[in-house]
């Protein structure tokens, strides 16, 4: 029994990462050579939370095109909310806000931007410009995933 629940649990899984690998690559033209992808992994929101604020700072001396995307996940599939590309100047900072009044429970915050960029990116889920516990991943614990 339990390899059927472990085989369905990474059925489950592949599901999903190629749900939402298709739906990245439609929203975006990614070349994995040239992008680097970066998730929160999906974050269970606190009740107050009501939105997303991610952060994007370059430190670099060019400027950098960064795509940041809000997906909902509260019927287990991802749903796009939040979809922003800009390109940030040198030596500045840009900050992205979605609403989340519409997610019960889980979501997620993507950002792509090009691999030799120096970027920090910080996320916050945020009630009254107030970050919530929980709801904090900083530029250290966002995790590169492939696409």
């Amino acid at each position: 029994m339990k390899i059927k629940t472990s085989a369905k649990r990474v059925l489950k899984s592949r599901t999903m990462k190629s749900k939402v690998n298709t739906l990245l690559k439609k929203q975006v033209q990614v070349k994995n050579t040239t992008s680097n992808v970066r998730s929160t992994g999906v974050l269970k929101k606190n009740p107050s939370t009501t939105v997303a604020h991610t952060e994007v700072m370059n430190r670099g001396s060019s400027p950098v095109t960064v795509t940041v995307m809000v997906f909902n996940w509260d019927s287990n599939s991802p749903v796009r909310i939040g979809n922003n590309t800009v390109t940030i100047p040198a030596n500045t900072l840009r900050f992205f806000n979605t609403n989340l009044t519409g997610v019960d429970d889980h979501y997620e915050v993507v950002v792509i931007l090009p691999t030799t960029s120096n970027v920090i990116v910080n996320h916050f889920g945020t009630a009254g410009n107030v970050p919530q516990v929980g709801n904090v991943v900083l530029d250290r614990d966002f995790i590169s995933i492939m696409l």
